[in-house]
């Protein structure tokens, strides 16, 4: 799988559980068997950074980004994540932010869409990184407020939120 990905990947998106089960990578200070467990208290920038660093060393790919999901409870968690480009531009969401879930599935795809949209729309560069983890998390925020795995969210419910997460607030979601 990782000549695979080497040869055919640009930008690699996954999640620090995923790498830890499927290739056995620590991140940081956590090792691979620690995280399976999920024993993961507080991520540094640090660890992170180790972490993309050997992702896009391993898989030979210019973006790396990786989402982060802290389950406190069944239906509450948290979210952030991260990117990483090939000349070490590190971004990390401006701060985890909660979800009451209602429905996880699709949430990653939604998360991976937002990113896209962000670097389509700004360029393979930090502006972009930047731009794609701010909407990223906001879509795949709102999608899991909603059931089944198809994210049907508007631009305009998006950039509502990503306008609260960036200026502050009200705690209510505009729909």
């Amino acid at each position: 799988m990782t000549s695979i990905i080497g040869e055919h990947v640009d930008i690699l998106i996954t999640t620090i559980e995923d790498m830890a089960k499927i290739y056995g990578i620590g991140c940081g200070r956590y090792d691979a068997e620690t995280i399976v467990k999920g024993d993961v208290g507080p991520l540094e920038d640090d660890d992170l950074k180790a972490f993309t660093s050997e992702l896009a060393e391993r898989f030979k790919v210019s973006i790396v980004a990786i989402t982060i999901r802290y389950p406190d409870t069944f239906e509450r968690h948290r979210w952030e994540s991260v990117a990483m480009d090939g000349d070490g531009n590190f971004i990390r969401s401006a701060e985890v932010r909660p979800i009451v879930l209602w429905d996880r599935l699709g949430g990653g795809d939604t998360w991976n869409g937002g990113f896209y949209y962000g670097l389509l729309t700004e360029g393979f560069n930090t502006k972009g990184m930047d731009k794609g983890l701010l909407v990223g998390d906001a879509a795949t925020r709102l999608k899991q407020t909603l059931m089944f795995d198809l994210p049907i969210v508007t631009k305009a419910e998006v950039q509502a939120l990503m306008a609260t997460d960036v200026l502050g607030g009200g705690k209510r979601t505009a729909r």
